[in-house]
């Protein structure tokens, strides 16, 4: 019984043996081929701490910002690489492009957006990128006819799709949840889209749609992944709705179409269509 014991010991040992004696870059790269970002991000980092001028980290570095939608910490990193005198490669000229016209920056993504159409002389979509933003008042002309206010729906997450439905609002929403097990998405560090449902009001101040709390919606058919944007038919008494599927294929993890029925105060699925 003992020697069971020793035996078990000397395998976590060894295994922890192991993971320390892994090079922290090896294990960083690995991280990040999984869009394992956030813990990427912090192998990354202590990388850095101790070898503050190893440029291919900071290329990753930047990246993984980058796909966590933390463009003024990519843009930090980026802007940290160019002072040291480096040129960026073709893919994160375009990232840093993309990460400077969130921020407003417009001048210096166009700057880098035509250094990428230098390179790609026929790449449609980048001229599309330049041409909008030195023109970009002309885009801004019929937005003086709008207001847009943010409504009580609106968080520092995503809230996406909104549909109506009876006399309220579909949406969809990676908002964090009180929950004892969290599932979090690896890439942005954020829970993964859910359907949410939110009761209409009327605004007498205003004379605009406002709404209530929001609530979780068709529950019965969370997914564990990603799930919207939904559409409903048959006068409300049904919808088809995208999810991530729960299953991984040789071509990793795919999406379907779902249909789903009413049943009184909740939804069945009926069947899915792979897409």
């Amino acid at each position: 019984m003992t020697g069971c014991m020793v035996i078990a010991l000397n395998g976590v040992c060894q295994s922890t043996v192991f993971n320390i004696l892994q090079d922290p870059l090896k294990l960083a790269d690995k991280k990040f081929e999984q869009t394992n970002y956030p813990e990427a991000i912090e192998l990354y980092r202590s990388s850095l701490a101790k070898n503050p001028n190893g440029s291919q980290t900071q290329l990753k570095l930047a990246e993984c910002y980058y796909q966590m939608k933390s463009y003024e910490k990519s843009v930090s990193v980026f802007n940290s690489y160019l002072n040291k005198g480096n040129a960026l490669p073709e893919k994160d000229m375009f990232y840093y492009a993309e990460a400077q016209t969130v921020l407003n920056n417009y001048d210096t993504a166009v700057s880098y957006y035509k250094q990428c159409l230098e390179k790609e002389p026929d790449n449609e979509v980048i001229s599309q990128k330049i041409w909008r933003l030195n023109n970009i008042h002309y885009l801004y002309e019929d937005s003086a006819h709008y207001s847009i206010r943010p409504i009580a729906v609106n968080t520092t997450f995503g809230e996406l799709c909104p549909v109506p439905y009876q006399k309220e609002i579909v949406f969809v929403s990676n908002r964090k949840e009180t929950e004892l097990f969290e599932n979090v998405n690896g890439k942005t560090n954020a829970p993964f889209y859910q359907l949410y449902i939110v009761p209409k009001k009327k605004d007498t101040t205003t004379q605009t749609g406002a709404v209530r709390e929001p609530k979780g919606f068709a529950r019965t058919l969370k997914s564990k992944f990603n799930i919207g944007p939904v559409a409903f038919f048959d006068k409300g008494k049904r919808m088809v709705f995208v999810s991530s599927s729960e299953r991984t294929s040789t071509k990793g993890r795919t999406l379907g179409l779902y249909f789903a029925t009413s049943m009184g105060h909740t939804w069945k699925l009926r069947f899915a269509l792979p897409l």
